[in-house]
Formats: structure tokens, sequence, C-alpha cells
């Protein structure tokens, strides 16, 4: 292939391609001074999006729920028909979680009624608009799609996958 005959398929090329990022306007219509197409790439998936959902424990146990609305959720048997005051206050307690920053979520724990360790397992009461905060922790967390790991304060790592 000549010089001349080179030049003249890279001018196709370079045709065609316009042609193709300005929508085929046609052969007789030069091509728009703005035919650059700007590319976007997808935006990657932020943590706060990708936490949302059904987790499963990978070395077993109830699965966990975070929330769009902040709340955090785990599945529980039902209550006994005659439920003690420790059973009573699992079932009542709540969670909700907030990221701190793309790595950590601090976790509230509450109850309107909180049963405290000890002798006598005495019961603390609360009440529904104002509960009693049992814990808040800063956990460290990395997730993806499909996985979700989470480190304690302690230095305890668990690994969850996504429940579909």
């Amino acid at each position: 292939m000549t010089n001349a005959a080179q030049n003249m398929a890279c001018r196709w090329a370079a045709a065609l391609t316009i042609a193709l990022l300005t929508g085929c306007q046609g052969a007789s219509e030069p091509p728009a001074k703005s035919a650059a197409v700007p590319v976007v790439a997808p935006a990657p998936d932020k943590p706060q999006d990708l936490i949302v959902g059904k987790w499963k424990p990978l070395e077993g146990g109830p699965v966990g729920e975070f929330t769009k609305d902040g709340s955090f959720q785990v599945e529980r048997p039902p209550l006994p028909k005659d439920p003690n005051p420790a059973d009573l206050a699992n079932a009542l307690t709540r969670m909700k979680y907030r990221f701190v920053n793309d790595t950590t979520i601090e976790i509230e724990v509450t109850s309107p009624a909180f049963v405290v360790a000890g002798p006598g397992k005495q019961v603390k009461k609360g009440h529904e608009n104002d509960p009693v905060v049992i814990r808040k922790d800063k956990l460290d967390v990395v997730v993806t799609k499909g996985e979700l790991s989470i480190t304690d304060p302690s230095g305890k790592t668990t690994k969850f996958r996504r429940v579909e």
C-alpha cells in the first residue's frame, strides 16, 4: 500500500469514528464541532449503598439486614408465650448504624427495657420514645457487592456473604 493509500485509509477510519460518535449525521454534512463525546466512567459503588441488604455470617448464625434508613435487624426466633425479662429485652432491642467514613460505621444498640447482667438480672426501664442506650461501637467495615467484613474494637473480624 502506498503512502497516499495509507493516508486515505486513515482519513476514512477517522471519518467513520466521527460519524459513529455523532450519530451518522450524513455524508454531505460536516461533523459537528462538538463531536467529542465525553466518556464518563460509572461511579464506583459506595459502601453506604453496598451495605444495604441481608447478610449471613460465613461461620453460621442468624441473618442480619442493613436497611437504607440506617436501621439494622437480626432475624430472631419468635418469643415464647411467657418470655423471661432477658428474652423480652432482646426482642425489643433496636440497632441503628451510620457511616462515619467509607470504612467505619457506628452501631447504636437501644432498648426500652434492658437486662443488666448480675445477681437478680435487674431490668432497667426506658421508654419507646426514650430508649436505654445499651452500647455504641465504631466498627471497621469492608463491603463489596457480595461480601462484608466487620472488625470490632477488639480486633475480631467477622465475614459475611450477601443473601439474595
